[in-house]
C-alpha cells in the first residue's frame, strides 16, 4: 500500500505479498471474492532471515466472507465472518486447522448466493444443515453420509441449474471437509 511508510505490496499470479515495518501495529482485512480456500502465511524477518512464521492453512471462504487479523508478536487470531454481515462466526489460531463446521457454513452461504430455484436450494441446504447438526452431535459418520448426498445432488444438477464452475468450487470445499472428517 503506497500510503503505509516502509511497506511494499506486489502480486505474482494468484499470490499476493505484503511487507510491513514492525514498528507499528497493523490490522489486515480480507474479503472473499468467490467460494474457495486460501492460505495465509505471515513471516517475521530480519535481514532476509525468517525469525518466526504464522500460517493459516486451507481456510474456506464464500463471496463476501470477511476476515480480520490484528498483527502482533504472537501471530494473531483470524476472525472470520462467513456471511459478511459484521458478526464474527469463527476464530482461527495460526497453525490450527479450520474446523469442519466452517466448511459447512461456507457451503450453506454459497448455496444461498446461487439464486437457485427454491426446491433445489432447499434440498441442498437441508443436506448441509443435517450435516452441520450431525457435527454438533459429534456424529461425523452421519455428517459424511449427508455430505455425500449433497455431492450426488450437486452432480445431478451439473450443467442444468448450477453452472459447472460453481459446482467445481462447491465440490472443492466439500472434498476438503470430507477429508477432514475421515481423518
Amino acid at each position: 500500500e503506497a500510503n503505509i511508510p516502509n511497506s511494499y505490496y506486489f502480486e505474482v499470479g494468484e499470490h499476493k505479498y505484503l511487507g510491513l515495518s514492525t514498528d507499528d501495529q497493523y490490522q489486515i482485512k480480507l474479503n472473499g471474492l468467490d467460494i474457495g480456500m486460501f492460505t495465509l502465511e505471515i513471516q517475521k524477518t530480519m535481514n532476509e532471515e525468517v525469525l518466526e512464521s504464522f500460517i493459516y492453512t486451507d481456510i474456506p471462504v464464500a463471496l463476501n466472507t470477511a476476515g480480520t487479523l490484528a498483527l502482533n508478536d504472537n501471530g494473531s487470531t483470524l476472525m472470520l465472518d462467513i456471511e459478511g454481515d459484521g458478526d464474527v462466526d469463527f476464530l482461527i489460531n495460526p497453525g490450527s486447522p479450520a474446523p469442519p463446521d466452517i466448511f459447512i457454513s461456507v457451503l450453506i452461504t454459497a448455496v444461498k448466493q446461487l439464486s437457485l430455484p427454491k426446491g433445489i436450494e432447499q434440498s441442498l441446504l437441508s443436506k448441509l444443515e443435517n450435516a452441520s447438526s450431525s457435527l454438533r452431535r459429534e456424529n461425523s459418520y452421519s455428517a459424511i453420509g449427508q455430505l455425500h448426498s449433497f455431492v450426488r445432488e450437486l452432480e445431478a444438477q451439473s450443467g442444468k441449474q448450477i453452472p459447472e464452475h460453481e459446482i467445481k468450487l462447491l465440490l472443492e470445499i466439500t472434498d476438503a471437509v470430507l477429508a477432514k472428517l475421515k481423518q
